[in-house]
């Protein structure tokens, strides 16, 4: 993941923007894959939550284990635990990472996927990581997961 900065970013095959929603904010990520689409999600989280200095260190790693039934709970999962543990930990999100990503086999499990991952954080200071708005949840109202051409989409609103 790149370090957060507002606004829109990409590459030919892989990004991110905040796109303007009434009283919350909507996020579109997109990638070759789905570990780095959820990853472009985190990105964009971290964009819309905070204000980063590029090559500002991650001064705590911390583990992420979620499971859910279908890929738009899990996209759920994720993005509220990233906003749950900047919370706690009071930091901003400058790393985001997808180590394992299983599932979409038997639908008759309770929970067919599960993402392992880990986020950076770093304490908000006035020289490297600003707060930009606090987001308190991401929503399962408009949440889309899904292939296209050349790799997965995903939109999302998050509650401000």
């Amino acid at each position: 993941m790149t370090h957060a900065r507002p606004g829109r970013t990409r590459t030919a095959d892989r990004g991110h923007e905040a796109v303007g929603h009434t009283a919350d904010a909507r996020i579109r990520a997109w990638a070759p894959s789905l570990a780095a689409l959820l990853e472009e999600a985190a990105a964009a989280l971290a964009g819309l939550t905070v204000d980063a200095v590029p090559g500002t260190p991650v001064t705590a790693w911390l583990d992420v284990d979620v499971s859910a039934a279908d890929l738009e709970r899990l996209a759920y999962a994720w993005l509220n635990e990233l906003i749950g543990l900047a919370e706690v930990e009071r930091g901003g999100i400058v790393a985001a990472t997808v180590v394992g990503l299983h599932g979409g086999g038997d639908s008759s499990a309770v929970a067919p996927w599960r993402l392992i991952g880990r986020v950076g954080l770093h304490p908000f200071d006035a020289s490297a990581v600003h707060a930009l708005r606090e987001v308190k949840a991401a929503t399962l109202h408009g949440l889309r997961v899904g292939s296209r051409p050349g790799g997965w989409s995903l939109v999302a609103v998050l509650d401000l």
